[in-house]
């Protein structure tokens, strides 16, 4: 008896995975944009808008721009405008095979206060053809996860997470060198 051939995700479908990372002053978002086989010639059609069959810095980034306009993400309330730092595109043959990864990366500049904060995330990018994964990262120093939640299709994600002033978070450091010594 043979056994089926493992498949990454269905054809016809765009896996979108996203990290977030919060610190005291900043927080940053990696998504990883998976579009299926059947699809991905159209993700690469529409990243490579001068049609030259490759993808430029430019386009990659113009791209990620478009992309994190249908993500709405906010502190307490407040709209964070994310700003896009990098993107990779792999090229039109690997993305072919779907199992090629569109990688984007985006920060918001935040002063947040101490105390308990919520980081709210909306994902309307692609609804119809998209299976969404959205994870915290462990975060630094100072900062500490209370809890994450999600809706059935984690379209929608909200992490609660709480900011401990520097002088309040204990100096392992001077441990760290009295044990060496």
């Amino acid at each position: 008896m043979t056994s089926p051939q493992a498949s990454p995700h269905q054809l016809d479908q765009v896996v979108q995975s996203s990290l977030v990372s919060v610190s005291r002053d900043r927080i940053i978002l990696h998504a990883d944009i998976t579009p299926g086989a059947s699809i991905a010639s159209g993700f690469f059609a529409a990243i490579d808008t001068d049609g030259d069959g490759s993808v430029s810095a430019a386009e990659g980034m113009s791209w990620a721009r478009r992309w994190s306009g249908k993500v709405r993400t906010e502190v307490d309330g407040r709209r964070l405008e994310l700003v896009a730092d990098s993107a990779t595109v792999p090229d039109a043959g690997s993305l072919a095979s779907g199992s090629a990864i569109i990688r984007l990366s985006f920060s918001s500049a935040w002063q947040g206060s101490d105390g308990r904060h919520v980081f709210l995330m909306t994902n309307d990018n692609d609804p119809q053809l998209s299976v969404y994964l959205v994870n915290a990262a462990l975060p630094g120093a100072g900062v500490s996860i209370v809890r994450q939640e999600r809706d059935a299709s984690q379209q929608v994600y909200s992490l609660v997470y709480e900011v401990q002033s520097p002088r309040s978070v204990p100096q392992q450091i001077s441990s760290w060198l009295l044990i060496g010594a």
